[in-house]
């Protein structure tokens, strides 16, 4: 179990670089997700590409946060299929 906790940490950790070098800004968690936020593109549009491409992260249509998306934390897989559509929908 703590070895699993310490691997969550780790891509938690390395998802969070990814996410500032891509122009993020994410907030510290000690959670499986990430709260973060971009000008880039509006945040809503990229859930709805990502949802689009098959991968679910949440967005919430609250007027505090709708600048805002909530990032799971899955396997290293999964985060590097989520990092190759992000980069797709950023590049369009």
């Amino acid at each position: 179990k703590a070895i699993r906790r310490q691997r969550q940490m780790c891509i938690r950790d390395s998802t969070t670089d990814e996410l500032r070098r891509r122009g993020f800004t994410v907030f510290d968690s000690a959670t499986n997700f990430l709260f973060a936020t971009t000008d880039r593109m509006p945040c809503v549009e990229i859930f709805e590409k990502l949802r689009a491409r098959g991968i679910l992260i949440r967005h919430f249509n609250a007027p505090r946060i709708s600048d805002y998306l909530r990032i799971t934390i899955g396997t290293p897989e999964q985060m590097q299929r989520f990092f190759a559509a992000l980069d797709e929908i950023l590049g369009e």
